[in-house]
């Protein structure tokens, strides 16, 4: 067993025996619950800031909570995110972040654990700190760091019988019997009774200190003859000593009149019972072992004694559900594969025995282990290795709680969490802090997906901050609890429109009745149509949207392009050109034009456009581009190439630039300057049928025949297969 695992297991009772002593009477007051109601006593004053510091209280409360339930179900994620969040909700976070180091602890990773430990303890005296640095120290076997760290905690904190309990763990760990013995009496000074000495004997016992261990469960027996656990613990000790069997069964007998449904009492009080040949006693304690499992052991000793006490029917049933579970040691099964075919043979089912027996003979020449071997081992070993090892520092419950108190108190911490985080949002909204609103919605989201109107606060407060992307899915969530909620729906259209969902926008826009009121929402419909490909019903948007607002430059641009997108491009140059007249520096209108003109073979007023274009945005590349190519075609090349080098600076991957200026450098008998330049747009554009013709030609006249021959080649086997780049309208 490991240093930490062994560390945990001694600390398993604490809780229940020192704690559960010393209830903390102020304890209510810092509820989780009793914080949600201060909050939202404040909201209703509208005290927000009050109300928000609560609710952040009552996050940190309820997350620390789960984060310790979480724990004890051996959840650790999700107890590591409680506690995180947890930290990140308060001033002070050190109560959560010691949840995370226990976290780490129970986990069996001290390094980690010190890690957060030393953050937490720069300038501090904690003496919670200190305690769990000791134990992160110890269970990397560092004891003489551990027992400073324990005695400066001791020194913080002198009347903690936590800490005087830990440091004795710590002391008999590292083989420090006289110190642990001292700080044993002084646990008992702090917290004397009998509950405490059996705690003291658990962690003698568990660390093989026989005689002091016995001495703790005495001394605790004689104080309160009914103290739990005492008679199990000494009874787990005297199976190991030699013909301590009859003293065992005793022990356990008496345990089990204090606490009758202990599931490890019964299942060791049946195993002594078989052991000692009493199968008859043995087998109602086995059984009710085998109720209470929490594991199918039980029901391998319980058929063992039902087929001695002669119980063929009985036996058979146990070892065939024992088989069935698959949970246990592959060594006992083995036995188990006989025992079961005696029984079944006993019950004249020779047959069904049959293959029981060959699986026994297998396993037993695999595992070489005998019934009776088996169970010597099981005494030998002792009842303990059959506790539940529950990792733990001083957060622990000595028994599980049943799954469904579990589940019911994560299911109300998870609500406080959620409606504190849900009210936290919707304050921060009002006071519009938008992406603080969102983060924390989200977070409430997280813990409860199905909160009433988290979806639909998470979408909104995304989309008011600008989270376009982040909002469409949650927006989408809220629309499928109502879809008749037309707010949501324009959110979610406009967030899809944002992000050039298109068809998104196209299909929540189309739904909605009331798009013809509100120009912004036109605006996104008839865009979107256009990206989508229904031009026409685009037109007819901006149509409307001109008659009803008298018309915009920005409108006359938009049903340009929506008549170009159908092939008119007579009455797109007339939307284009009057959108210019009203504003000449409308942002693409310039550019879109020229293309029309360029199309049309009206180079002079293309080239009036582009000029146009550029006075308003002097990089735009496209209107860069298509000036050099008016230019070139108006023979204007030398003004063509210091357009295109300028471009080409802005934007060396253009294809379209680095072919026609090499074409034009080509045409300037410059070769060896158009070979770089087709080159380059080669690499950029291989399937272009164009550049390789115009390669070719550069080759030809450099003197390089073979290079040229291979370019006409591909030229040929291209132009008819790939789609050509156009040099004018539809280059980018």
């Amino acid at each position: 067993m490991s240093a930490l695992r062994q560390m945990t297991a001694t600390l398993i009772c604490f809780v229940t025996t020192l704690v559960a002593q010393a209830p903390n009477p102020g304890q209510a007051s810092l509820s989780p619950q009793s914080s949600l109601i201060s909050a939202e006593e404040a909201l209703r004053k509208k005290d927000y800031l009050l109300a928000e510091s609560e609710y952040h209280f009552a996050a940190a409360r309820a997350l620390s909570a789960l984060g310790n339930l979480a724990s004890t179900q051996g959840q650790w994620d999700e107890a590591l995110t409680a506690f995180s969040e947890a930290s990140q909700n308060l001033s002070d976070p050190t109560e959560p972040l010691l949840g995370v180091a226990t976290v780490y602890l129970q986990q069996e990773k001290p390094k980690q654990a010190e890690l957060v430990l030393h953050e937490l303890s720069v300038g501090s005296k904690n003496p919670r700190i200190l305690q769990l640095m000791a134990v992160s120290y110890a269970a990397q076997n560092q004891f003489q760091e551990a027992l400073q760290q324990i005695s400066e905690a001791r020194g913080s904190a002198p009347a903690d019988p936590e800490i005087a309990y830990v440091e004795g763990v710590i002391a008999v760990q590292s083989g420090s019997v006289p110190k642990a013995r001292q700080a044993f009496a002084n646990l008992l000074r702090l917290r004397p009774g009998a509950a405490t000495h059996v705690l003291i004997g658990r962690t003698w016992r568990d660390y093989d200190r026989v005689p002091e261990a016995e001495q703790e469960f005495r001394e605790a027996l004689r104080i309160d003859p009914h103290i739990p656990r005492a008679n199990y613990y000494l009874g787990t000790m005297l199976l190991r000593r030699q013909g301590g069997l009859d003293d065992a069964i005793v022990a356990f007998r008496r345990e089990l009149e204090v606490a009758p449904e202990d599931y490890l009492t019964n299942l060791n009080a049946g195993v002594a019972l078989l052991a000692g040949h009493q199968e008859q006693e043995a087998i109602p304690r086995l059984a009710k072992a085998a109720k209470l499992g929490r594991n199918a052991l039980p029901l391998y000793y319980l058929g063992q004694a039902q087929f001695q006490a002669g119980q063929m029917a009985g036996a058979a049933d146990s070892l065939k559900r024992y088989l069935a579970a698959g949970d246990d040691a592959v060594a006992n099964l083995g036995n188990a594969e006989y025992v079961l075919a005696q029984a079944l043979r006993g019950l004249g089912k020779a047959e069904e025995a049959a293959p029981h027996f060959v699986r026994a003979r297998e396993l037993k020449e695999k595992y070489h282990v005998e019934s009776q071997e088996q169970l010597e081992q099981y005494m030998a070993a002792g009842a303990a290795s059959q506790e539940k090892r529950v990792s733990g520092i001083w957060k622990v419950s000595a028994d599980p709680l049943p799954a469904s108190e579990v589940n019911a108190a994560r299911r109300d911490l998870v609500d406080i969490v959620a409606r504190s985080y849900f009210n936290l949002g919707v304050i921060l909204s009002q006071r519009h802090r938008d992406r603080a609103a969102a983060a924390t919605l989200y977070r409430a989201a997280k813990w409860e997906p199905g909160f009433p109107n988290v979806q639909a606060s998470l979408g909104t407060a995304r989309f008011q901050a600008g989270m376009y992307d982040l909002a469409i899915d949650p927006l989408r969530q809220a629309i499928a609890l109502d879809a008749n909620n037309r707010t949501i729906a324009r959110l979610l259209a406009l967030s899809c429109f944002h992000v050039r969902s298109y068809a998104c926008a196209v299909e929540m826009l189309q739904q909605d009745p009331g798009v013809g009121q509100d120009a912004n929402l036109q605006y996104a419909l008839g865009v979107s149509l256009v990206n989508v490909g229904k031009a026409g019903l685009a037109a007819k948007v901006f149509s409307e949207m001109i008659r009803r607002s008298g018309g915009s430059a920005e409108l006359y641009a938009l049903l340009g392009d929506a008549n170009a997108q159908q092939g008119d491009f007579d009455a797109a140059l007339a939307e284009y050109q009057r959108a210019v007249q009203l504003n000449p520096n409308v942002l693409g209108a310039n550019l879109a034009a020229a293309l029309v003109l360029i199309r049309q073979g009206n180079l002079v007023e293309a080239e009036q456009h582009l000029r146009a274009e550029l006075n308003s945005t002097p990089t735009e590349p496209r209107a860069r581009y298509h000036l050099a190519y008016v230019y070139e075609r108006e023979g204007k090349k030398d003004e063509a190439a210091q357009l295109l080098r300028e471009l080409l600076k802005q934007t060396p991957a253009h294809p379209n630039a680095r072919y026609l200026l090499g074409r034009i450098l080509l045409d300037q008998g410059d070769a060896a300057g158009a070979v770089e330049q087709l080159e380059a747009s080669m690499r950029l554009a291989p399937e272009e049928p164009r550049v390789h013709y115009q390669l070719g030609r550069a080759y030809q006249k450099l003197g390089r025949q073979d290079e040229a021959k291979k370019q006409f080649a591909l030229f040929q086997q291209l132009k008819h297969s790939g789609q050509r780049i156009g040099e004018g309208e539809q280059a980018q």
